[in-house]
């Protein structure tokens, strides 16, 4: 349990380096949720940096355990040694320990840890001639704090805010759809659109959009090399549209202590069961995002409707700051469409019929929310993650329980 920084990379390659098994811990997870990480790992020695110690000698002593104080990508985005990335991500996460810290340090390239993500403080970062940063990954979350403070700076501040975007030479986005209008915003102020791709921490990095090439706003781009990946719908077809399962040298050996997990993860082809939806479009043809199949696919009325669609639609109304889009049970038509909002300053009150009317042109009927809660802002994980199981019943708690 390590800080970012020096002390992180040192405790995790030294685990390795001794044949072991490395369990990144969230900081941020109180200690119930830290015991029965170290208890299903069956961790047998806690590593831990100064800051730590104390707390982490107490759960060792809790546990029985010791504490101790303390190449594909590379070439799909260009990594060099010349390279000084920017890192803002938890590293208790595939997105911040594999796709932006250890390919950093395997291309030879600066990583510089920034522990806490602070969007004056990234703007201030990049913006600093001293060992200029090359690269920036991030989340939708991240993007749109940083939309919002170089849209709230003097107007005599926003020019040397846009030069300084536009000197790094890659911004990438990751780890959960991101919004059109969010892309569209950045690429006005950087100059590019970030680079949009998926994977798991399961699969590692299965799509993406080009370095050099068309970067489809809206799209996760292709696969990557010495992978295979196909769309199968319910009825258990490949086609254009469906779950994505995928198949390569790369994916991961198993859940830790857990065989029948790792043998229902996969199909009678050995194929990983991804619970993504996306479809195939466009020409050449690029993979789109649907939503996870237990959460994002909406099934109204006969139809299966993406909530990231509507999302998309819903954030580039004005007045709308945060958006998730959710399906409540119905009797009639199986699930209702339910938008759970936060605005923006410049809107004091939103009813339900205002938004329907608002959002009538870009959807169609049947797509429009019939529920709608609004918040002062959109509950989200160490990802920027919304949990839209526990929004529902946050926010719908009746017609949960039905």
């Amino acid at each position: 349990m390590c800080d970012p920084g020096r002390d992180y990379v040192a405790a995790t390659w030294a685990t390795w380096l001794q044949r072991g098994i490395a369990v990144p811990l969230c900081l941020a997870h109180p200690d119930e949720e830290l015991k029965y990480v170290l208890n299903d790992s069956g961790a047998s020695a806690i590593l831990a940096s100064p800051s730590h110690f104390e707390r982490m000698a107490d759960l060792g002593k809790a546990l029985g355990t010791t504490v101790v104080p303390t190449s594909a990508l590379i070439d799909a985005w260009g990594w060099q040694a010349k390279d000084h990335i920017l890192h803002t991500l938890p590293l208790h996460h595939v997105h911040g320990i594999v796709v932006a810290m250890l390919c950093g340090l395997q291309a030879g390239a600066a990583v510089e840890f920034m522990p806490r993500f602070s969007p004056s403080r990234v703007w201030e970062r990049v913006q600093s001639s001293a060992d200029p940063v090359s690269i920036f990954m991030g989340v939708p979350t991240m993007y749109a704090f940083l939309i919002n403070a170089y849209e709230g700076a003097p107007a005599t501040s926003q020019g040397g805010m846009r030069e300084a975007a536009r000197r790094l030479r890659l911004w990438t986005c990751g780890s959960a759809a991101c919004p059109k209008p969010t892309l569209a915003a950045w690429a006005e102020i950087s100059g590019a659109t970030p680079l949009e791709r998926y994977g798991m921490t399961e699969t590692g990095m299965i799509l993406g959009n080009p370095l050099c090439g068309e970067r489809r706003v809206g799209t996760v781009g292709l696969p990557f090399p010495a992978l295979g990946v196909r769309l199968v719908d319910q009825d258990n077809k490949v086609g254009k549209e469906g779950e994505i399962r995928v198949r390569g040298a790369q994916l991961f050996k198993e859940y830790w202590r857990n065989p029948e997990a790792t043998r229902d993860a996969y199909d009678d082809e050995g194929y990983f069961q991804t619970g993504d939806q996306a479809v195939v479009e466009g020409d050449p043809p690029y993979y789109r995002m649907l939503g996870r199949s237990s959460v994002d696919i909406i099934k109204h009325g006969g139809y299966k409707i993406s909530a990231l669609d509507i999302e998309g639609k819903l954030l580039a109304l004005p007045g709308i700051q945060e958006c998730a889009v959710l399906g409540l049970p119905d009797d009639t038509y199986g699930e209702v469409i339910a938008a759970v909002l936060a605005l923006d300053g410049d809107v004091k009150e939103l009813t339900l019929a205002d938004l329907r009317a608002r959002a009538a042109p870009h959807l169609p009927a049947y797509q429009l929310p019939s529920r709608m809660c609004i918040l002062p802002a959109l509950p989200r994980n160490a990802l920027g993650k919304v949990n839209k199981k526990a929004l529902r019943a946050l926010c719908f708690p009746e017609q949960v329980k039905q």
